[in-house]
């Protein structure tokens, strides 16, 4: 049934509504850009459904009832592709975290699951890509971009932003590491299938790189450098056998820094392995593949090499296990940039499972082992995942990974489900709980955690009135042999309570009033005469008018305007008001753009309202569009169903 609505057919549509499509388009591009900003490559899968723009949107009207960051990124535990018109596309999806992906090498933290977020464009002559990636161990963003100058040459354009977080590697203080890589190159490729059955490629070019450490860090210096490279890779055209890479640099441009290998030459060799049939003891769509960096540039393609514990050999196999959905894999690491007798082992398997009709359950095991060296550490990292959907009736989801280092021991878990209690109520739960100590150092740890249930309901008959209570709550724990007052390492309790109601008083107006509480308590704000910690209560009111041209059909254009009002205890009062001009994009979701001449932030109490002073962008959901995307779904007497909504009902195959 995905396939109904996987591409949207113009043909038949006025000029008008071919150009209101195409705005809805590039707005629905914009959110994906403005959400995220960088390439990771994700490659497509065509087996996926695609969603069309208006129904990617209305599928994020649930953050309106529980805030749900990740909410954008999967669907029925599948990852999500939007089709945005032709050559266009989006692919977003949360990654799993593994030693194998994790540039240092070492385990890190446990944590949710990385996000991604891609907008590919493929044109017959142009081409770009756009995208975003938050990995356990920091973030990156890049832009990218091609231009075709005939059969087989083509000149690209890309930058890269990464950003690193590094707290776990032997005897080195926390730190943070910010590396910027720009690359402007010409590349060319045989212009035909190939020859004797290889296809080769080839670039030429120049890469910029500058790395920017904290100023109190002694794991790497600040450098920064240029160098002229050459890169080219051989490689069957069926892609069954071997591929042959190499890369080489020479510097043009050299900075200040302290590692030797960076103002050197580069050259990194390698060879990769794919069997497309069985051969021998190795089955079908196995792998192998092969690096090694006799010399190491500071404008290397591996981002490890900007820290000790990047490797200059690299050699690992990946074996699918005989389900059809899982894999085993191995890699061993040797001669580190911190001693060249570091030696690394990674041990991995991974699988999804159907443990029931309707149910996934995604699995991965990693184990590190140091071979030899003082660098590696050992770690042993677990991630499950269980995934269900019924739409409209539920949804639910929880995960769990742990890591357990010789430096590092944390876990982290948290679980979602959304319920239809009934024809005319709607619940929600969110939790995330995450705990971190030093190896075997159980009184030295800190816990954060974080949830969220809210109950909505609407007036059966006219459906007018919407009102939604929620209930927020989040704390940290630290040990009391390691608080730190100064660092802010303290015990923090916060309770919050929402009270929401909104009025359709006619086809063109409506009413909606939001009150909300706060109880806090926080280690970092001390009575000095009671040395007690004081309890700290915030209370804000918001009162919204909202004039729509129309809720359904082509007429999109609507204008509201808000007065709040907030009573802190530390803070004193304040008061704002401002106005905002929207424009519908889907049934759910409406871009909207907002001044505010008075206003004051809070943004755990106030959570998707702006009431803070200055101007405005965000994509606003009304949680009465996101209680009819529940409560209409499957109903006769439906008063506002969208035929894009009825691409949810199928899809309960949670699960990869």
């Amino acid at each position: 049934m995905f396939g109904r609505h996987s591409r949207p057919t113009v043909c038949h549509l006025s000029p008008p509504d071919r150009c209101r499509l195409l705005r809805l388009r590039a707005l629905v591009a914009a959110l994906v850009l403005s959400t995220t900003a960088c390439l990771a490559q994700t490659p497509v899968d065509p087996a996926l459904p695609r969603e069309k723009p208006r129904e990617f949107l209305d599928t994020l009207s649930d953050t309106a009832l529980v805030a749900d960051r990740d909410a954008i990124y999967r669907r029925n535990g599948q990852r999500r592709e939007v089709d945005l018109g032709p050559g266009l596309s989006a692919a977003l999806d949360v990654v799993p975290p593994s030693f194998l992906d994790n540039p240092r090498g070492t385990p890190g933290q446990a944590g949710g699951d990385g996000r991604t977020i891609v907008l590919t464009s493929r044109q017959p002559s142009y081409g770009f890509d756009l995208g975003y990636e938050r990995p356990p161990t920091g973030r990156t963003t890049r832009i990218g971009g091609h231009v075709r100058l005939g059969p087989g040459h083509e000149i690209y354009l890309w930058q890269r932003d990464r950003a690193l977080e590094v707290a776990d590697l032997p005897d080195t203080p926390e730190t943070g590491l910010r590396r910027r890589d720009r690359e402007l190159a010409w590349r060319w490729r045989a212009a035909d299938a190939g020859t004797a059955g290889w296809l080769a490629s080839s670039e030429l070019g120049l890469h910029d790189a500058r790395l920017t450490p904290e100023p109190d860090s002694r794991l790497a210096p600040a450098a920064a450098g240029a160098m002229a490279f050459w890169r080219g890779r051989l490689e069957p055209v069926d892609g069954q056998g071997p591929s042959l890479v190499a890369r080489a640099g020479w510097p043009v441009h050299q900075a200040e820094t302290a590692l030797p290998e960076h103002a050197a030459r580069a050259l990194e060799l390698g060879a990769d392995w794919r069997w497309t049939t069985p051969d021998g003891w190795l089955p079908a769509g196995s792998r192998t593949s092969w690096r090694v960096a006799p010399r190491l540039g500071l404008a290397g393609d591996e981002e490890a090499l900007t820290l000790p514990a990047a490797y200059q050999q690299r050699l690992g196999l990946e074996v699918p296990d005989g389900s059809g959905r899982g894999a085993v894999w191995g890699q061993l690491r040797r001669h580190s940039l911190a001693d060249p007798d570091d030696a690394l082992a990674v041990l991995g398997w991974r699988r999804s499972w159907t443990p029931a009709p309707r149910w996934g359950l995604d699995t991965q095991l990693e184990q590190s082992v140091p071979v030899a060296g003082s660098t590696p550490v050992r770690a042993t990292q677990l991630g499950l995942r269980l995934s269900t959907s019924r739409f409209p009736q539920g949804s639910f989801s929880t995960a769990l990974n742990v890591v357990n280092a010789s430096t590092t021991d944390s876990a982290f878990h948290e679980t979602r489900l959304t319920r239809r209690l009934a024809d005319d109520w709607l619940g929600a739960l969110r939790v995330t709980a995450e705990r971190s100590q030093p190896h075997g150092s159980t009184g030295l740890g800190t816990t954060e955690f974080k949830g969220a249930g809210s109950l909505g309901w609407r007036e059966p008959h006219q459906r007018a009135l919407h009102l939604l209570t929620r209930l927020t709550w989040a704390g940290r724990e630290v040990d009391p042999a390691a608080e730190d007052l100064a660092s802010g390492k303290t015990d923090r309790r916060a309770g919050i309570w929402l009270g929401h109601a909104s009025y359709l008083v006619d086809a063109h107006h409506s009413t909606m009033l939001r009150l909300s509480r706060r109880l806090e308590r926080d280690e970092r704000r001390i009575d000095p005469a009671s040395g007690a910690t004081p309890l700290r209560r915030t209370d804000i009111w918001l009162a919204r008018w909202t004039w729509e041209q129309a809720r359904t059909g082509d007429r999109r254009w609507s204008l509201s305007g808000h007065v709040a009002g907030r009573d802190d205890a530390l803070e004193g009062r304040a008061l704002g008001w401002g106005a905002e001009v929207g424009y519908r994009l889907s049934s759910r979701a409406t871009l909207a753009i907002g001044v505010n001449p008075r206003g004051w932030s809070d943004n755990e109490i106030t959570v998707e309202e702006r009431p803070r002073r200055g101007v405005s962008l965000r994509l606003r959901f009304a949680i009465e569009g996101a209680l009819a995307r529940w409560l209409d779904a499957g109903r006769e007497d439906a008063l506002d169903q969208p035929a894009d909504q009825l691409a949810d009902q199928p899809g309960n195959q949670p699960g990869r």
